[in-house]
Formats: C-alpha cells, structure tokens, sequence
C-alpha cells in the first residue's frame, strides 16, 4: 500500500543531506578565498543557513501533519467500528425486550379466554381460538422485530470487522430458534391449561384456569430466559471488549 508519510520521510533525508552537503561546500569554498572570504562569508552564512533551516522545519511540519492525518483517520474508522458495536447491543436489547414482550401481551388474551370458558364452556372449541390469537399476538411482535432491522447493524459491523461474522451468525442462529422453540412451547402449554378442564364443567373455576395459565407464562419465560443467557452473555461480551479496545488493537486484523 501507498505510504505518504514513509515517501515524505525519505524526502526529508535527501533534502537535509543536500542542505548540509551544500552549507560544507559553501564553507570550503569560502575558506579558500583568504580576505574576500571573510566578506563573503559574513555576508552569506546566516542566509544560507536560515534557508536550510527553513526547507529542514518546512520538511517536518508537513511530515508532521501527514502523521496527524493518519492518526485522525485511524481514529475516525475505530470510532465507527465502536458506534456499530454500541449500536448492535442497543438492537439486541430491543431484540430481548419484544421477545419477552408475548409474556405480557397475551394476558388479556388469557382473561378473554377464561370469560369465554365462563359463559360458554367449550374447552376444545376455546383451546382453538386462544391458538388463533396468542399467533397472530406473537406475529405483530415478530414484525416489530424485524422493523427494528437488528440484523443490520451487525452487519455494517462485521463490515468493519470480518473476523467477528461467524460469531454473530451462530449467536443470532441461536436467539432466532429459542424464540421459535418458546413460542411452541408456550402456546401448546396454554391450550392444554384449557384442555385440562374437558369433561369437568361442574369442576371448572375462573381462578383454577387463571393459575393455570399463569403458571404457563413463568414457566416458559423463565426457561426462555436461561436459554438465551448464554448467546447474549457471549455477544454483549464481545462488543463491550470493542468498544473499550484501543484504537491499534480494534483495527488489527483479527
């Protein structure tokens, strides 16, 4: 790769041997000329070292800045890889709260269910409307999720940083069949809290049913939750190490 600051370096080291080589000549010459060298030399010796000089801290300065340039655009594309990062672990926190949001939107649900049961005992016939609504309850959440475009950000990330990609995608893998596995899980739970009571009408309770379906719900988000600890633990931990890196070691390759 084409490096500015090495061809400018070499550049500075002709130019200050030339200067010297030239103020050595200049001084010999003069030496050699008896009286009329001393006029000459006192008249030419401070220019001609002033112009050294000046070609010698002209040299550095744009050395210098060519070195503050470089360093300010290494920082600029370490910023970015860090904003990427805070900005992946902001989506996968929205990414956990709307998944653990069907936990909480499907109570209503569950208390229309239990009405329905009151007034109309029909187990089987309740268990298939309380499917029908706890999905399209769990699709609206899935749509947000995808509204969030959460992917997106680890994307530009791996961007930045190709070494990461295989971690994010398994993590993401992982996050994307716990969901699927939990909802699954939970909806068939819930029907067979309704199901319980086929054939016991003269049994049947509001309450029973209610702590029936609680306890769907702690149940399978407690399990939800200890699934997923470890593929979020992983990744958060990731991306908090990028962020604090320092700006040479989160641009080396990894």
């Amino acid at each position: 790769m084409f490096d500015s600051l090495n061809l400018y370096q070499n550049l500075l080291k002709i130019i200050v041997t030339a200067a010297e080589d030239a103020i050595i000549n200049c001084f010999s010459a003069i030496s050699s000329m008896g009286d009329l060298s001393k006029f000459i030399f006192s008249q030419t010796k401070i220019g001609d070292i002033l112009t050294s000089l000046a070609i010698i801290i002209s040299a550095f300065t744009l050395a210098s800045n060519l070195s503050k340039d470089r360093l300010l655009r290494k920082k600029e594309r370490a910023d970015k890889i860090r904003n990427s990062a805070a900005s992946t672990i902001t989506k996968l926190d929205r990414w956990h709260e709307l998944s653990l949001s069907i936990f909480h939107d499907v109570q209503p649900i569950f208390i229309d269910i239990i009405v329905m049961m009151s007034d109309n005992f029909d187990p089987v016939k309740t268990k298939n409307i309380l499917w029908k609504e706890m999905t399209v309850a769990n699709n609206e959440i899935t749509w947000k999720i995808l509204g969030e475009n959460i992917q997106t950000a680890s994307v530009e990330l791996m961007g930045y940083r190709p070494d990461i990609r295989r971690v994010f995608e398994i993590a993401l893998m992982e996050l994307q069949a716990a969901r699927e596995d939990m909802f699954s899980n939970f909806i068939y739970d819930a029907q067979q809290a309704v199901l319980s009571f086929e054939g016991r009408k003269e049994e049947y309770k509001t309450n029973d049913l209610w702590n029936k379906l609680r306890g769907t719900i702690m149940r399978n988000q407690l399990a939800f939750e200890e699934r997923i600890k470890s593929p979020l633990t992983e990744m958060s931990d990731l991306l908090l190490g990028l962020i604090s890196k320092e700006d040479a070691e989160l641009l080396a390759k990894g």
